[in-house]
């Protein structure tokens, strides 16, 4: 099921991503997709606080909406949980763990979007690495 995006203020907004299509007519999001956004939460006490992040692939940087909370923030970097190094497009996935604003978030969801862009990717390079150990 696809994530809201985050919207003006920070406010949830029906995600509309462009798709483009290949000669097949599947759908190729290579060069359609601009950003990757994901839904997560963590807990404060007994309460969960939910977060949309969006990352924007051109600029490498996110953008972060926590509910209750009707700021938007701009987050220049992420890092890894794990590892402390900033992470990149390519670090970012479904299960991946996030350093971001000092809380340490595993990416839940993914958007329709961000799903088609993962695939395509992974398809590629999983192409390419095979042929590289060939």
């Amino acid at each position: 099921m696809p994530v809201s995006s985050i919207g003006e203020g920070g406010r949830e907004s029906a995600h509309t991503g462009s798709e483009l299509h290949d000669a097949s007519g599947s759908a190729s999001v290579a060069h359609g997709c601009h950003c990757l956004e994901f839904d997560s939460w963590w807990n404060e006490g007994k309460t969960r606080r939910f977060v949309y992040i969006r990352y924007n692939i051109a600029e490498g940087a996110f953008q972060m909406a926590i509910d209750e909370d009707s700021n938007l923030y701009h987050v220049p970097v992420a890092y890894g949980a794990k590892t402390g190094e900033a992470v990149t497009v390519w670090d970012l996935h479904v299960g991946a763990e996030l350093d971001i604003l000092g809380r340490i978030t595993t990416l839940q969801r993914c958007s329709q979007t961000t799903a088609q862009w993962n695939k395509y990717w992974a398809d590629r390079l999983v192409s390419i690495r095979e042929r590289l150990v060939e």
